[in-house]
């Protein structure tokens, strides 16, 4: 378990890291997906929770993670968006995702989980 402990520090405890390995691992599903036809995307999404052990909504995640957010890949990390933010974004339709990556960029906070959509402005301290 290596990739999950980091310096001797847990991997946990630093979500820039975490969201650097999802991206990573997205960026290789994405390789993966490219070499394959079309119909095998589903078998990739089988192969990763037999042969990973993620879970079902893990491996969709990696396998719907598209061109449009790998070309965003560095924005997403600099910027330290979760991975619970970057599921939302991949579960996002395209104008909502668009829209998040731009205000993302301008430093607006965009949350994760149900309301991912409705960016919020960070409030100075």
């Amino acid at each position: 378990m290596n990739l999950l402990r980091t310096n001797g520090s847990s991997l946990f405890q630093k979500p820039q890291k975490q969201s650097e390995y999802f991206l990573r691992a997205a960026k290789a599903v994405e390789t993966l997906k490219a070499k394959l036809p079309d119909g095998d995307r589903f078998k990739i999404a089988t192969w990763l929770q037999k042969e990973v052990g993620f879970s079902a909504s893990e491996a969709k995640s990696y396998v719907n993670f598209d061109a449009e957010l790998s070309a965003n890949g560095r924005l997403l990390q600099g910027k330290r968006v979760s991975p619970d933010a970057i599921r939302a974004l991949i579960a996002s339709d395209p104008k909502t995702r668009s829209e998040c990556l731009v205000r993302i960029g301008r430093d607006d906070q965009v949350s994760g989980g149900k309301r991912a959509s409705t960016p919020r402005r960070k409030v100075p301290r």
